[in-house]
């Protein structure tokens, strides 16, 4: 009995021993699929399916430039126990393939997963953009990015100076943080100075390092003021400019431009008056006369043509003329609203007074003071006619005197003048005439002895 015993014990024994040793086996796992490459890292990791009966000692994730990595190359551990495991991969090297497993080690040895091969990012390819949309404060640019994948830390824009190759140490646009594959981006650059050659690059910056692209240059346009219009006659006026000196860069070509209608460029009609920045004057010649005219200032640098604030203006209507003699008499003095003018007559009988105008309004009342001038010892007797052409037709019609009288000395005389209510508003022309000894056959007689004189009126 007591031997029967101890064979039985020695069976156990063996059986049991026979079952630790063969129960064991190497833990099976898979690697999981790896996300998020960079230039320089990427994420993967692990998942165990079984411990192969033991208890897990070490897990990991190993991973080299060669198939089948093992523990002996590079691996980052993440301690025992079963379960899924995430790895970060960091400080690889960009645009290099990987091979990837992850493993797991208890008593019976090390196993690993299925491998996994991937391909760090390259350097992103950036390209900076044509530069448009120039004004005298701003321009338009931007950059394409071919990322060749999935960039979720990446900062893009443009950046600028007045010196060549701008960097994002000097003024910049930050337009976006992430770049999936491909992006083509726009940039506004703003707060610019007039006049002024900027240096333009797109930039791109990933893991603190900053891609640029190629320089790109452009002018800002000048700032250009538009002179008041002045010395308005039928067929001239003058005008002008001022252009700032901003960035000091070459003004090519300035001057003014004009036509009959709104925004007039430099391919209408225009004057050329030098070049460089600062105050200029314009003379305009070859208008129509009664013409309506927009005008306004120019300015080309390099980045191109800018214009100042637009005018209009009204040329005047060419009325009829004529040459008188005042060796004896002439017109010493008229006033009406706004208008007080004197002279000693002037050498062909006719002037246009186109330094004083006068100002009326429809409806109302005005008085006209007038009187002649005598040579010495002389007197004669005058008739005093006085025309508006209140319907801007270029004709002193004769339902358009406003005042006749008769003078014999130098006293002055006055005569009220209403304003039709049926007047057409606007510049208008008047015309006051003296004549010798007999009445004018109309405003365009053209007498011997006397004088004519032409104003301007305002009607409102």
């Amino acid at each position: 009995m007591k031997f029967k015993n101890i064979i039985i014990i020695f069976v156990l024994i063996i059986f049991g021993c026979k079952k630790d040793e063969f129960a064991v086996e190497k833990p099976t796992l898979t690697t999981l699929d790896v996300l998020n490459i960079s230039k320089y890292g990427a994420s993967t990791g692990g998942e165990i399916q079984s411990d192969g009966g033991a208890d897990i000692i070490d897990k990991g994730i190993c991973w080299s430039t060669y198939p089948n990595p093992l523990i002996s190359n590079n691996y980052i551990s993440y301690g025992s126990g079963l379960g899924s495991f995430p790895s970060e991969l960091n400080n690889l090297e960009s645009n290099t393939n990987y091979y990837v497993r992850a493993y797991a080690t208890n008593s019976k040895g090390t196993s690993y997963g299925n491998e996994m091969t991937f391909k760090t990012l390259s350097q992103a390819n950036i390209t900076t953009s044509s530069i448009t949309g120039i004004s005298e404060y701003a321009a338009t640019c931007g950059g394409e990015i071919n990322a060749e994948g999935i960039r979720p830390n990446i900062v893009y824009g443009v950046c600028w100076d007045k010196y060549s190759d701008p960097s994002i140490y000097n003024d910049k646009t930050t337009d976006g943080t992430s770049v999936n594959d491909y992006l083509s981006f726009t940039s506004y650059i703003t707060n610019l100075t007039s006049n002024t050659r900027y240096h333009v690059r797109a930039y791109a910056t990933e893991d603190n390092e900053t891609q640029y692209g190629e320089n790109q240059n452009f002018t800002t346009l000048a700032e250009v003021s538009t002179n008041t219009v002045s010395g308005i006659t039928s067929s001239t006026a003058t005008c002008g400019g001022y252009i700032s000196y901003g960035g000091g860069e070459a003004i090519y070509e300035r001057g003014v431009c004009w036509n009959t209608y709104s925004n007039p460029t430099i391919f209408d009609s225009r004057t050329s008056d030098g070049t460089g920045t600062g105050s200029y004057t314009s003379n305009i010649t070859g208008l129509a006369n009664n013409t309506t005219y927009y005008i306004r200032a120019y300015a080309t640098n390099e980045g191109g043509t800018v214009y100042g604030e637009e005018y209009t203006f009204v040329t005047a209507t060419s009325y009829c003329t004529s040459n008188h003699n005042t060796n004896d008499e002439w017109i010493d003095y008229v006033s009406f609203s706004g208008i007080s003018y004197s002279s000693a007559g002037s050498s062909t009988g006719y002037v246009y007074v186109i330094s004083q105008y006068a100002t009326v309004t429809k409806g109302y009342n005005y008085t006209l003071i007038f009187s002649s001038g005598f040579r010495s010892g002389y007197s004669a007797t005058e008739y005093w006619c006085v025309w508006i052409d209140y319907n801007h037709n270029g004709v002193f019609g004769s339902s358009e005197k406003a005042l006749q009288s008769m003078t014999s000395n130098t006293a002055n005389y006055s005569n009220n003048i209403i304003i039709p209510s049926t007047a057409t508003s606007g510049w208008t022309r008047m015309r006051v005439s003296m004549k010798f000894n007999s009445l004018q056959t109309d405003a365009c007689d053209a007498f011997t002895y006397g004088e004519v004189e032409d104003y301007d009126v305002y009607i409102y």
